[in-house]
């Protein structure tokens, strides 16, 4: 086998690795509310949903498949290559018992490097940019790919969720509930919201802590101003008294008039 078709079957199992690293990010990145659209808008969107409720089948797939494309391309590469490149270090003077060990660890670096750039950083990166797109193309191929292992991922299932238990945490827990600090972060950071909406939005989450005293009296203890006082005797009514607001009356028990 040629030297450049070596080179392209490393590419390919790094493309490999990439497609199950970038499904990997994708799945885990996607929101509840992203999941319940995704599986009531077609077919495809409800596979999506299937696959992502099932972290179990999801991650133990991908994982098979990362785990493997490394493999092959780190032992194939230093494997195939290393036969042609021996013999241009031995041109250089280099023994034969020394080439050949420097060779195999000299391409285990490189293609360790390589899969680091093209099949973990870019895909990531990718998938937390298009996170509904990646997973919409690539999950009926990793469902596919689960079917075929199924019984590998049943066994690295059980093995997992004994281990997770015996750390003392719910192996069938997906997500932590969302606290309201990050719900403010959410708000606060999306600039799809006009800032009155922010704080409309802020304020929604400080109702549960605001008592009705807080916001309204009882109209027995509402202090009025009498609607026909003069406006020097209203100033230094409004200057003894201790409220911000104080709503002009025609009469104590008649309807307020408009302050504007």
């Amino acid at each position: 086998m040629s030297l450049g078709l070596n080179i392209l079957l490393i590419f390919v199992f790094l493309v490999i690795g990439a497609m199950f690293s970038g499904t990997e990010l994708a799945l885990v990145s996607l929101r509840g509310s992203q999941i319940e659209q995704m599986e009531q808008e077609d077919a495809r969107g409800a596979r999506v949903a299937k696959i992502a409720r099932d972290p179990n089948t999801f991650l133990s797939t991908v994982q098979i498949g990362v785990t493997l494309s490394g493999f092959l391309s780190a032992s194939f590469g230093a494997s195939s290559i290393a036969p042609f490149l021996i013999p241009l270090v031995e041109s250089w003077g280099v023994p034969t018992f020394v080439a050949n060990p420097l060779i195999t660890i000299g391409l285990t670096l490189v293609i360790s490097y390589c899969s680091i750039v093209i099949s973990e950083m870019v895909p990531k990166r990718i998938a937390m940019q298009k996170t509904e797109a990646i997973a919409r193309a690539v999950v009926p191929a990793i469902d596919v790919f689960a079917t075929i292992c199924r019984p590998i991922i049943w066994l690295i299932g059980k093995n997992t969720n004994g281990i997770v238990r015996l750390l003392g945490f719910d192996p069938n827990e997906t997500e932590s509930e969302v606290s309201d600090d990050e719900l403010r972060v959410l708000v606060s950071s999306n600039t799809n919201l006009s800032k009155d909406e922010r704080v409309i939005l802020d304020d929604v989450f400080d109702a549960s802590e605001t008592i009705v005293a807080e916001v309204m009296r009882p109209r027995a203890d509402v202090v009025f101003i009498d609607g026909d006082m003069p406006l020097d005797k209203a100033a230094d009514f409004v200057h003894d008294m201790p409220y911000s607001t104080r709503p002009p009356t025609s009469c104590t028990t008649c309807r307020t008039r408009d302050t504007r």
